[in-house]
């Protein structure tokens, strides 16, 4: 179950944002199923003024380059949509040995 955990500067809205994330990880061909999570919190300070951060959370055992695919599809979509904002994209393993859902 991956999720898409997005930082952003308040002056951008999350409901512009989500639905960019949610379809360049189902369009990666990493994930199937409903199981995609993605969620947002803002901030009002920050420098850069204009920002957006995404860190990805996806099970363990993908390749680097699937990982790197993955940031870049994310990247760009956000990027094609916003103007004059630092876009990052991160992806982090998850540890199956210690996650717990329920």
């Amino acid at each position: 179950m991956p999720h898409f955990i997005v930082e952003h500067s308040a002056n951008i809205k999350a409901c512009d944002l989500l639905p960019f994330i949610d379809n360049a990880a189902r369009q990666s061909g990493l994930f199937t199923g409903p199981d995609i999570q993605v969620r947002a919190t803002s901030y009002e300070n920050s420098i850069p003024a204009k920002f957006v951060h995404v860190q990805a959370r996806i099970w363990q055992g993908r390749t680097v380059a699937q990982k790197l695919a993955l940031s870049q599809a994310v990247g760009s979509a956000l990027k094609s949509e916003l103007e004059d904002t630092v876009v990052t994209v991160e992806v982090v393993d998850i540890d199956k040995a210690t996650y717990f859902k329920s």
